[in-house]
């Protein structure tokens, strides 16, 4: 995805966001740059990758009713790792504490 970079340096769009991840083939919730390089999590509908998973509450994807989880472990993505901005993802209110404790304990990945 050509220009993702600048276009968030710019402020033409705004972090946190919601891209596609080619490299992992998943959403992934992009909360922090670090040097030209994205920290997120990553959504997925199992309950356990290499750790269990957390479960949503909602899923984020407004247009999906399958339960949703979240992996506990932060990546560091290259610009083009990433496909595209996915713009129907949102958390609900419910799930905002546990995205606040997984951005807190991640914090030194």
């Amino acid at each position: 995805m050509a220009n993702l970079l600048r276009r968030i340096k710019t402020g033409i769009l705004k972090l946190p966001l919601f891209l596609f991840s080619k490299r992992r083939k998943h959403p992934m919730y992009v909360y922090k740059l670090k040097k030209d390089k994205f920290k997120g999590l990553l959504l997925t509908h199992s309950n356990k990758s290499s750790s269990k998973n957390i479960r949503l509450n909602k899923n984020p994807n407004l247009f999906d009713t399958k339960i949703a989880y979240i992996q506990k472990h932060a990546y560091l993505d290259c610009e083009k790792d990433f496909k595209s901005v996915l713009p129907n993802y949102r958390f609900d209110k419910s799930d905002k504490a546990k995205i606040r404790y997984l951005k807190r304990k991640n914090k030194k990945r």
